[in-house]
């Protein structure tokens, strides 16, 4: 994480950190959660706290479906209002 982040982070820092006996004194510094994820090879910490907001962690595959989902719903929502406004240019022609 040291080599990362560009400051040093030693065993004994983490350990205070994650301490339960230390539960609301010290507290890991949450801008050394994506050094940490790299680290430990995986995103759990990330879900962790996403829950804890009622929110999720997507990566990869994943958020690329979600990603094209919106896409498609967006495509649909303007032909649908594009329809409506030659509905309205049509009426007024009349």
């Amino acid at each position: 994480m040291s080599e990362s982040l560009g400051v040093e982070v030693s065993k004994t820092m983490i350990d205070s950190w994650t301490a339960e006996s230390r539960e609301g004194i010290n507290r890991f510094p949450a801008c050394y959660l994506p050094a940490f994820c790299h680290v430990v090879e995986s995103i759990e910490p990330l879900r962790v706290l996403a829950d804890l907001v009622g929110s999720v962690v997507v990566q990869g595959e994943d958020a690329l479906h979600m990603e094209l989902s919106k896409v498609e719903a967006e495509k649909q929502r303007l032909s649908e209002k594009g329809k409506a406004i030659k509905t309205i240019l049509q009426g007024m022609r009349k």
